[in-house]
């Protein structure tokens, strides 16, 4: 048996439980207290009160590269969200990206936007090339040289929604810094 000078207590009241340290540490890690010991707790409100369920909340683990995970932190922190929220957002933008309606027949419009090394070896032509082999999707291209180096190029482009989004592929597949879209119906 486990001997340890400290002995923990489940609290006896909501008041009690905001108080304490699991909800101290953030919104998540008391959930997961919650989830833990498999309880729903009401909550008294103006609007009549709540409960407060940890039912349907998963708790996953995931490898980020450290700057990457600072750099959000950082952000979230500066928007006033935290970081659970603003995952389940990016979530949210992640599945309506990927939730395109392939079976549409109708032409969708819409423009993707590239940042670029000037001085990757071989991009530009591997762009062109793309390019041309979607010309019947864009309709318009800006190239704009943001420094020596930088470059941001868009691509006004229109088709059916399978076929862009075989270019969006195309380019993603290629030493771009950064790439993002938006299709409109």
């Amino acid at each position: 048996m486990h001997e340890s000078s400290e002995c923990y207590r489940l609290p006896e009241s909501i008041t009690e439980l905001s108080r304490s340290p699991a909800y101290q540490w953030g919104e998540d890690f008391f959930f997961s207290v919650i989830q833990m010991i498999g309880v729903d707790l009401w909550v008294d409100g103006e609007d009549g009160g709540k409960i407060l369920s940890a039912e349907g909340v998963a708790r996953i683990s995931i490898s980020l590269p450290r700057d990457l995970l600072d750099e959000f932190d950082t952000i979230v922190k500066s928007a006033g969200q935290d970081r659970s929220k603003a995952i389940q957002q990016s979530m949210r933008n992640y599945i309506t990206e990927h939730r395109w309606d392939e079976s549409l027949k109708s032409k969708v419009s819409g423009v993707i936007v590239m940042l670029l090394d000037h001085d990757t070896p071989g991009l530009e032509d591997e762009l062109t090339d793309i390019q041309h082999d979607f010309l019947r999707l864009i309709n318009s291209t800006t190239h704009v040289h943001l420094d020596e180096r930088i470059c941001l190029e868009t691509l006004v482009v229109r088709g059916k929604t399978s076929e862009i989004r075989s270019l969006i592929e195309a380019l993603s597949s290629k030493r771009i810094l950064q790439l993002r879209h938006m299709i409109v119906g």
